[in-house]
């Protein structure tokens, strides 16, 4: 029996602490974050360990755009392309482009700032791609969207 109740004493905690803090301290209150981060853990990928974007709304209609790819090991280039998205009403419309790349490393970061407009919805859409030693992979993420205000 008392081995029961630790279990069950153990789930509620593990349950509670994967709750985010801005649900689980409202009753009936709002609470809303700007920052919208999405991260893919890779299985399949030789080199690639994981790979996010991230979109963030900052004062005066201003974007924060922040793009990651890590490897495993120290690889030849990483390369970001970088994809602002603006909803339409029907669908999402590519309305700026970056890139970058990285030579000799196995992490490369980028943030991009940009003027927004109020009342519009955006999402960050990115590939990242890996070369090492001839061999060649990617993977895409996209962010959830947020609307500036």
């Amino acid at each position: 029996m008392l081995k029961k109740v630790w279990v069950f004493m153990i789930s509620l905690v593990l349950v509670f602490s994967l709750v985010p803090r801005s649900h689980a301290s409202g009753m009936g209150e709002n609470h809303y974050t700007n920052k919208i981060n999405i991260r893919y853990s890779i299985q399949d990928h030789k080199y690639i360990d994981l790979y996010n974007s991230e979109i963030s709304n900052l004062d005066n209609n201003q974007i924060k755009i922040k793009v990651k790819t890590v490897t495993s090991s120290k690889v030849e280039t990483i390369k970001m392309d970088v994809y602002l998205e603006k909803w339409n009403g029907s669908s999402w419309i590519q309305i700026s482009s970056w890139d970058g790349s990285k030579s000799n490393t196995n992490s490369f970061e980028k943030i991009i700032y940009y003027s927004g407009t109020a009342n519009s919805k955006y999402r960050v859409k990115t590939t990242h791609t890996v070369n090492h030693n001839g061999y060649t992979e990617s993977g895409t993420s996209v962010s959830s969207s947020i609307i500036i205000r």
